[in-house]
């Protein structure tokens, strides 16, 4: 695991364009995201990055 400083992430969350953009506006569940994924380092902080939401005008 990074530790904070040593110039690398904590964790690091790959995503396909057509899976980033259905989670950022809610297309799919967080859940379905991480399936699709590629997770380096901490899970628990890739989890919660899949958390996030848009708002997309």
């Amino acid at each position: 695991m990074a530790y904070p400083g040593d110039g690398q992430p904590a964790a690091l969350v790959r995503l396909d364009t057509e899976t980033a953009w259905r989670l950022c506006v809610r297309g799919i569940e967080p859940a379905n995201a991480l399936t699709r994924a590629e997770i380096e380092g901490d899970r628990q902080l890739a989890e919660a990055a899949c958390r996030i939401v848009s708002v997309v005008h």
